[in-house]
């Protein structure tokens, strides 16, 4: 699987057309989600990719803009904390938020009447465009599991994906 992301309307996902990963939905015009079938009828697991263009910021404000946008996505009213990382590193696509997110799920939806509450744990980053620091793509990879089926390969799941991404060059005319 190879991400690109050209701009802020654009992160193109190719080589995700494996019978296991379906097309899920687009959040919004720059937002995609692709999905397959956990261990259990109950789980799944869920790659979200979206960019987003926001003005320059420090770093200190880039690592709290995208604190704020994690939280936006796991409210409290559903959602129950259990663990949250985050953190800003300097890599080979240069400045990036790091983040891991594992909450409870009280609202999961299901295809069983299990009333047993789930698990969400999302791990991921959010890195600037290396040539306009304004543009942001971030890239999420979930899984909503019962605990009994916690994967421990997440992490190295989403290290996967980070050494995926590649980032298009922009002329003068498209920054």
């Amino acid at each position: 699987m190879c991400i690109r992301a050209k701009d802020d309307r654009a992160a193109h996902v190719f080589n995700a057309d494996s019978a296991e990963w379906i097309f899920r939905f687009a959040l919004k015009r720059n937002r995609l989600a692709l999905a397959k079938q956990g261990n259990a009828p109950d789980e799944t697991y869920a790659l979200q990719v979206w960019t987003i263009k926001l003005p320059k910021l420090d770093d200190k404000a880039f690592l709290s803009e995208v604190s704020k946008q994690l939280a936006a996505d796991t409210p409290s009213n559903r959602f129950v904390p259990i663990e949250k990382r985050e953190s800003l590193e300097r890599g080979k696509h240069g400045s990036c938020v790091r983040f891991h997110n594992k909450v409870e799920d009280a609202g999961a939806v299901k295809r069983t009447n299990t009333p047993r509450r789930m698990v969400l744990e999302t791990d991921g980053f959010t890195c600037r465009h290396p040539q306009n620091t304004e543009i942001f793509i971030h890239l999420a990879f979930s899984h909503r599991y019962y605990p009994e089926h916690y994967d421990d390969s997440l992490a190295s799941k989403v290290e996967w994906l980070y050494d995926q991404l590649r980032f298009d060059n922009l002329s003068l005319s498209e920054q």
